[in-house]
C-alpha cells in the first residue's frame, strides 16, 4: 500500500513538474511575445518618426527653392516691366519732343501709313481670322472682307501708324516673354520637386 500511495504521489509531483514547467514556458513566451511586439512598435514608432521628419524637411526645402524661383520670376518680370516702359519713353520722343536737323528745321517723325491688304497679311501672320470686323451704327459688329488681292482697295490706307504698330509688337513681344518665363519658372519647379 505504501508502495502504491509513493507512486501514486510520484505521479503527482510529475504531474505538477510538468503543470509547472509547461506554466512557466507558457508564460515565457507571453512575456517573449509582448517584448517582441514592444520593440517592433518602437522601431515602427521610430521609423514613421524618422519618416515625418525627412518629409518635413524636403517640404521646407521645396517651400524654399519655390520662394527663391518666385523672387526669380518677379525680378525677371520688373526688368521686362522696365525695359517696356523706357521703350514706350522712345516710341513717345519723337511724338513728344521732335529732334532738330541739322539745318535748324524740326524733323518731323516720317508719316508712314500701311495699307489693308499689307494689315491682312500682317494678321495671317498672327493667324488672325480672314475677316476684318467693324462695329455698324446699331451698334452690332458687321464683317466685311478684306480687299482681294491685287485689287486697288488692297492698297487703301489701313489706318494704322509706324507708332501704332511698335506699341503692338512691344505688346506682343511683353506677352511673349511673359509666357516664356511663367513656362521656364514651372518646369523649374517641376524638375525641383522631383528631386
Amino acid at each position: 500500500m505504501l508502495r502504491a500511495f509513493t507512486s501514486g504521489l510520484i505521479a503527482i509531483q510529475v504531474i505538477v513538474t510538468i503543470a509547472g514547467v509547461w506554466g512557466a514556458f507558457a508564460w515565457g513566451i507571453d512575456v517573449g511575445q509582448a517584448r517582441a511586439a514592444a520593440t517592433f512598435n518602437t522601431a515602427i514608432a521610430t521609423q514613421r518618426q524618422r519618416m515625418a521628419v525627412a518629409a518635413e524637411q524636403q517640404l521646407r526645402q521645396a517651400l524654399h527653392n519655390a520662394g527663391i524661383k518666385e523672387r526669380e520670376f518677379m525680378a525677371q518680370q520688373q526688368q521686362l516691366n522696365t525695359r517696356i516702359s523706357q521703350l514706350q519713353e522712345r516710341l513717345n520722343e519723337p511724338y513728344v519732343n521732335p529732334m532738330q536737323s541739322p539745318l535748324g528745321e524740326q524733323d518731323q517723325p516720317a508719316d508712314c501709313r500701311f495699307s489693308l491688304g499689307w494689315l491682312r497679311d500682317y494678321n495671317a501672320a498672327f493667324g488672325v481670322s480672314a475677316t476684318p470686323t467693324s462695329t455698324n451704327h446699331s451698334g452690332g459688329a458687321e464683317t466685311a472682307a478684306w480687299p482681294s488681292t491685287g485689287s486697288a482697295a488692297e492698297y487703301a490706307s489701313a489706318g494704322i501708324t509706324q507708332r501704332q504698330l511698335l506699341v503692338h509688337a512691344q505688346q506682343y513681344g511683353h506677352w511673349c516673354i511673359t509666357n516664356v518665363q511663367r513656362l521656364v519658372a514651372l518646369q523649374q519647379l517641376i524638375d525641383g520637386s522631383d528631386q
